[in-house]
């Protein structure tokens, strides 16, 4: 027996030596990879992309606590040969700012000064008003039913309006029930905000600042307006640029962005590590941004009150793809990239800023090395509808509503639309322009889990899972669990309706361009046949010159939008009010050429093309809300 335990303690002696303790080596991320493969793999990955898809990229990665990995790849500016540093190079944090938002109401929840399921204007100044009541559950999940907004989101003026004045200004209809439709909301989100502030009487920023920035330790981080004109902090922003395949362009930083908690912070990557340390405190621990454990709980925890049927984010983080429960947020703005990830259940996370816009391929790929795949799915053990009832053609529920955007988000020209096509029975492919096709399997009625996206890495990471809403057999919805959920098109919306308002603007537009030139001709015969023109003729000119003004403004008008988005409200009006000038000239026109129809000179019949080519335009021009004031 002496000899057993002697041998037995030789044995736990010599295991202490040969197997150390959890570390890097022993320890794993949630894909598997060891601590110290994990730096070759990154390493790896950042050859692939440095320099060819991405500028430069801060990356961080925390666990259980720790900083494990900070390290800067490539250059903060390209032509000094500037090296990212994760400690001090400043990036714009993009929507990224949004997990901060929720943390801030959060906080207010604990406090028992705000419920996420009271009307929330109870929490609100009485300047806001709602057509279909809404709650902070609903701005969480962004199913507050709001339209998108694109124009007025930012400002060129000193000092920055309040936030406020800002929502009310910009304050978008309401096109969907709240509750039902999972629409991401940079305005709903920044209501949100606007919330934390009036219930807790302080500026959002200040709030921000001192019940989440300073208590994480995050000192090199600051949202607006503490960094408007804040020379010395901005000093070490880095340069933000557009373009791939190793070339570059330098793109100016937008730097007056409002409103402002939805996306306008600017900081490190190291900063993140801290926000991650706080948000992944040891178990049973409530960190140093709340009070009760079972508030970071619930902050990890399905919003949605049917998270089965209706997915949506987890009190505002979006669900991440891999082999654990992960969450996290993504962020894009005019030159920075952004993606932060925690995974609760290992107290593990990492965040990755880059200086380019649009980046989605390092991104998508750092999170598959870190994430790794989730578990297989099983079958559903019932009768499941025949994937062939869940084709058909589908339009993002974020979109605008009620101005001349309508045209370019129902075209997919703002935002890609998406495509169901039944591979046999059981298998879809669900395709979104541009951007690629990912393969889904049905494991129960309606829901589709990821099953390749080899060929779309990032349409697979947002689109994990799909779950499909049938009306009279018909899919209506595509519903998904990151905030952006799909729908049919609304009636006079749809392929057919495009196609039809396409032809009409090609008959008209071009029945107007071509008009000055014929305008020309006819001139220059009557002058040399000395004959001059009639008050008819000049009526009739005058109502084609005007429609000739109007094709060319509501051309400029979504080009101009579209070659820079971040355009004020007063310029984009400024396009509005000439458009009601020429209908206005067209009708004068019009009713000058029927008080002179009498007259024996003129073409008639030229004078009734040109009156009805212009009552189809005002139609078309109407219809599609050209019409309309922001």
């Amino acid at each position: 027996m002496k000899r057993f335990f002697a041998s037995l303690l030789l044995v736990v002696i010599l295991t202490s030596f040969v197997m150390p303790v959890f570390g890097a080596e022993q320890a794993t991320t949630p894909s598997g990879l060891t601590f110290t493969q994990m730096e070759q793999e990154i390493a790896r990955l950042m050859d692939e992309h440095i320099g060819i898809t991405v500028p430069g990229a801060a990356v961080v990665i925390v666990h259980e606590g720790e900083i494990l990995l900070s390290r800067g790849f490539g250059f903060s500016d390209i032509e000094n040969q500037t090296p990212i540093d994760p400690a001090t190079t400043l990036f714009l944090y993009a929507s990224v700012n949004k997990p901060f938002v929720w943390v801030s109401v959060m906080q207010l929840a604990e406090q028992g000064l705000m419920t996420l399921d009271g009307d929330i204007t109870n929490y609100l100044p009485p300047s806001f008003a709602f057509e279909k009541p809404l709650t902070m559950r609903d701005l969480m999940n962004h199913t507050g039913g709001f339209a998108e907004v694109v124009m007025g989101v930012t400002i060129h003026t000193d000092p920055i309006p309040t936030l406020e004045y800002t929502l009310l200004a910009t304050q978008p209809n309401q096109i969907f029930t709240p509750g039902e439709v999972s629409a991401y909301s940079n305005w709903g989100s920044a209501l949100a905000a606007m919330a934390v502030a009036h219930v807790s009487g302080r500026e959002y920023a200040t709030f921000e600042r001192d019940g989440v920035l300073l208590p994480t330790g995050m000192q090199n981080t600051l949202n607006l307006p503490y960094w408007m004109n804040n020379t010395a902090f901005l000093a070490d922003i880095a340069n933000g640029y557009n373009g791939g395949n190793g070339n570059f362009n330098h793109q100016p930083i937008v730097y007056r962005v409002t409103p402002y908690p939805a996306g306008g912070m600017i900081g490190t990557a190291e900063d993140l590590a801290h926000f991650i340390k706080a948000l992944t405190p040891p178990a049973g621990q409530s960190g140093e941004l709340f009070t009760n454990p079972q508030t970071l709980q619930t902050l990890f925890s399905s919003s949605s009150p049917d998270p089965a049927n209706r997915p949506t984010p987890h009190h505002g983080f979006m669900p991440q793809r891999g082999a654990y429960p992960a969450f996290g947020h993504g962020g894009n703005r005019p030159g920075f990239s952004a993606n932060l990830t925690i995974v609760p259940e290992l107290r593990f996370g990492f965040a990755i800023l880059t200086n380019v816009s649009g980046e989605s391929n390092l991104i998508t790929a750092l999170s598959q090395l870190l994430l790794g795949e989730p578990p297989a799915s099983s079958y559903y053990n019932a009768v499941i509808p025949n994937a062939e009832a869940f084709e058909g053609r589908f339009i993002t529920a974020r979109r605008t509503y009620g101005d001349f955007m309508d045209v370019l988000s129902h075209a997919g020209l703002m935002t890609p639309l998406a495509d169901i096509i039944a591979l046999d029975a059981n298998t879809i492919q669900f395709s979104l322009e541009g951007w690629g096709s990912a393969t889904y399997r049905q494991i129960a009625p309606h829901i589709f889990t990821l099953y390749d996206a080899s060929e779309a890495p990032f349409v697979g990471q947002v689109f994990p899972q799909l779950h499909f809403r049938m009306e009279d057999g018909v899919a209506v919805q595509i519903m998904d669990a990151g905030g952006f959920d799909y729908t049919i098109r609304p009636e006079g919306r749809t392929t057919g309706i495009l196609v039809a308002s396409l032809i009409a603007y090609i008959v008209g537009g071009g029945f107007f361009l071509l008009a000055p030139i014929v305008m020309f001709v006819v001139f220059i015969i009557r002058r040399k046949k000395r004959k001059p023109s009639t008050h008819f003729d000049r009526f009739q000119i005058g109502m084609m010159l005007a429609g000739t003004a109007m094709t060319i403004n509501s051309t400029i008008e979504p080009l101009l939008f579209a070659f820079n988005s971040n355009r004020t409200l007063a310029e984009m009006s400024i396009y509005i009010w000439l458009n009601w000038i020429f209908v206005g000239l067209m009708l004068l026109s019009l009713a000058g050429g029927i008080w002179q129809w009498k007259s024996k000179e003129g073409s008639k019949i030229l004078f009734i093309t040109t009156a009805i080519i212009s009552a189809m335009f005002i139609v078309l021009l109407q219809n599609w809300n050209f019409f309309t004031f922001l």
